[in-house]
């Protein structure tokens, strides 16, 4: 799981991902979008500030609503850059 701030607030924004995911979203370019592991979860490239995390909110069915997240971008590749060189997920299947 990564923590990162979001773009506007005073607050962090958690989210997993795989290590082959983490190396998507470290190599993605302005407008790309990289599918995570969850079900309609994806992170969008929005600038080169911004990310934007969304998913659907599907507590009882798919469809059920939207979460969307702006997350700093800088931030965030470097949160991942950090777990990568921790080696955060060995051992992860």
């Amino acid at each position: 799981m990564v923590t990162v701030p979001v773009s506007h607030g005073d607050w962090s924004f958690s989210f997993d991902l795989t290590l082959e995911d983490a190396f998507k979203v470290l190599n993605a370019r302005v407008g790309e979008t990289i599918r995570l592991n969850q079900i309609g979860e994806q992170i969008y490239v929005q600038d080169d500030q911004t990310l934007y995390h969304t998913m659907t909110a599907n507590f009882l069915a798919q469809g059920d609503g939207l979460t969307s997240e702006g997350l700093q971008r800088e931030a965030t590749l470097s949160a991942l850059n950090k777990m990568i060189a921790e080696q955060a997920w060995d051992g992860d299947e």
